[in-house]
């Protein structure tokens, strides 16, 4: 069976990719960049010197953009796709760069819906987030079949990946067999420094202080196999969560401080205290003494205290999530981020 990877060149993609080659499937994968074909086989080099012969049997398809005919002609003779491709950004951005950003996601997950329909696609699986479930009430567990509804201070990047899993759903309708996963926050090696890394990053450094919150994380090995399982499924529609457990940041900061020999955090910041602390985060993050990555809406999201069922790949596809500190000694023995990133 072919097998096409879309966003194969990120991290995410990246091992999905490898899980596939390595189930046996031949896979094309999209790329814009030469130099990301490097990104590729960094990931593949994490499973063994063996694993980067692999990367040959990779089918590589430079495309320009994913909004194009170029993805339908990358789609042609592939029975399943697979979705990993969408933009991260998780800063608080407003206006006109936030509606730019959610009409992108939007238009992205549109463009490879109606290739996968052109193409006779049979069935498409999609890389989304459990920022589509919503949070709702702190300190409560979120179905698997949650669906967030509009609110007005819902992220952009939470309404950029509702609006691509309705665009998902809406292939669907038109006949695709369907598989959705979303993930929660994805640890892994060679994590680019956006986003939710960038508080992973700070972890590493010994930071003396750590928010109150919870994160839903998971293995990206975990979404890979998840991913294989999906393709593998013959159900018309399923979605499910990618959780591997949730662990406060204090956990998270102390297991990967004591890992790399640094001291633990020792100091709780309230909300509040983050709050009022605003204006000198700005200022730290233009010095370069805070990553500038560390916007606020990663700073937000570190204080929420929601929970996750995941019990849809337990159950039906007979999955075990690996526990924080295999995944934490993954990422810190193979380099937790690029060197190009």
């Amino acid at each position: 069976m072919k097998v096409a990877v879309l966003g194969g060149t990120g991290t995410v993609g990246a091992h999905i990719a490898y899980a596939m080659v390595a189930a046996g499937y031949e896979v094309r994968i999209a790329y814009r960049r030469e130099e990301l074909k490097q990104h590729v086989k960094q990931v593949f080099s994490l499973y063994g010197v063996q694993a980067l012969e692999l990367v040959e049997k990779l089918e590589w398809v430079e495309v320009e953009g994913l909004c194009s005919q170029e993805v339908v002609d990358l789609l042609q003779g592939c029975e399943v796709a697979v979705n990993a491709a969408a933009s991260v950004e998780l800063g608080a951005f407003r206006g006109e760069a936030a509606r730019r950003f959610i009409r992108y996601n939007r238009l992205l997950a549109s463009s490879v819906v109606e290739a996968a329909l052109q193409a006779r696609v049979r069935r498409l699986v999609h890389i989304g987030s459990i920022a589509v479930l919503g949070g709702g009430e702190q300190d409560h567990w979120v179905e698997e079949d949650s669906i967030q509804l509009p609110e007005p201070n819902l992220s952009p990047y939470a309404q950029g990946k509702i609006e691509a899993e309705r665009e998902v759903l809406r292939g669907w309708a038109c006949g695709l067999e369907v598989a959705i996963l979303n993930p929660g926050v994805v640890l892994a090696p060679f994590l680019r420094k956006e986003g939710s890394g960038a508080l992973i990053r700070l972890a590493a450094s010994g930071i003396p202080i750590y928010p109150t919150g919870i994160l839903a994380w998971v293995d990206a090995r975990d979404v890979a196999a998840a991913a294989v399982k999906a393709v593998e499924s013959r159900e018309a529609f399923v979605r499910a969560t990618l959780v591997g457990g949730h662990s406060s940041y204090r956990e998270v900061f102390s297991t990967f401080a004591n890992a790399v020999g640094k001291q633990a955090p020792r100091v709780r910041i309230p909300y509040w205290g983050v709050w009022m602390m605003r204006p000198a985060l700005t200022l730290l993050r233009w010095m370069g003494i805070l990553p500038k990555s560390l916007k606020w809406g990663v700073l937000r999201a570190a204080y929420s205290c929601v929970k996750y069922r995941a019990n849809r790949v337990k159950n039906d596809y007979n999955l075990a999530f690996r526990p924080l500190e295999e995944t934490m000694l993954f990422c810190l023995k193979n380099r937790l981020y690029s060197s190009d990133s």
